[in-house]
């Protein structure tokens, strides 16, 4: 149970905090969430914590405030922290080409464009940089995107991460092989960059990302519940996955699934 300080005390107004349970509750009756916990603090002290709706509305448990949930793509942010501590000890700059590091992407193509087949291809203008992994203008993309032929080869070639039985290292190899959607630095798009930039922590630090990410970041954070898996004792604690649908009911995603990045 994390025990919270007067909200006063710290320079917060508890009526306006208080405006949050209201906010809080009415996510969770319109069906946009079906449960969450709200912690907000100021100066290092926790001012306010409170849960609302369910972890698993099938089995009737309550959404409290020991409850696991999925962070999903707020890895990015952990893994860019990491990136940047790796950077204030000196271990690369921003301009680096991330040939240097992972020489695979030397020669990696660009496609061409508009209504080229991905095989359309033409070399890189100038290489992908980590600055260019940092802010999603690297060139790469997501599979699920359905927007161009290139992201259709990452379906069909299974450029999924995390990626089954493939190491981030195999599958970054892999990727290197696939053609950008566009030139290094001329477009923003949402990517798997930051995936790429993980397999970089792992070449500077010489570490694993999961061992960088606990030894580093989570134990001096006291992050004890932070991690890629959920132990098996706290299978119990993680929520199921849901998602809201218009005009019905909150609909299971993928209850039981307990081996993704998960957060107290």
């Amino acid at each position: 149970m994390i025990e919270t300080v007067t909200p006063e005390s710290v320079g917060m107004s508890s009526a306006r905090l208080a405006r949050v349970d209201a906010w809080l509750e009415r996510q969770v009756a319109q069906e946009r969430l079906a449960g969450a916990s709200v912690l907000i603090g100021r100066r290092g002290q926790p001012a306010y914590f409170n849960c609302a709706g369910r972890a698993d509305i099938e089995n009737g448990k309550a959404f409290d405030d020991d409850t696991i949930v999925r962070i999903f793509s707020m890895t990015k942010a952990v893994t860019t922290v990491a990136a940047m501590m790796l950077y204030e000890e000196g271990a690369f700059q921003l301009d680096d080409p991330i040939a240097r590091y992972l020489p695979e992407f030397r020669d990696t193509r660009v496609w061409t464009g508009g209504d080229a087949d991905a095989t359309e291809t033409m070399p890189m203008e100038i290489p992908i940089t980590v600055h260019h992994l940092m802010t999603h203008t690297s060139g790469l993309t997501y599979g699920f995107m359905r927007t161009n032929p290139v992201d259709r080869m990452y379906r069909q070639q299974g450029m999924e991460f995390p990626g089954g039985a493939d190491t981030l290292a195999g599958l970054v190899e892999r990727l290197a092989q696939i053609p950008l959607i566009c030139q290094p630095g001329t477009e923003w798009n949402y990517s798997v960059s930051i995936d790429v930039l993980g397999r970089l922590v792992e070449v500077w630090s010489g570490m694993s990302l999961q061992a960088f990410f606990t030894e580093r970041l989570f134990q001096p954070l006291r992050m004890t519940d932070t991690g890629f898996h959920v132990r098996e004792a706290n299978h119990h604690r993680l929520a199921a996955l849901y998602a809201p649908l218009s005009g019905g009911d909150m609909s299971t995603v993928a209850a039981g699934v307990v081996d993704q990045f998960a957060e107290k």
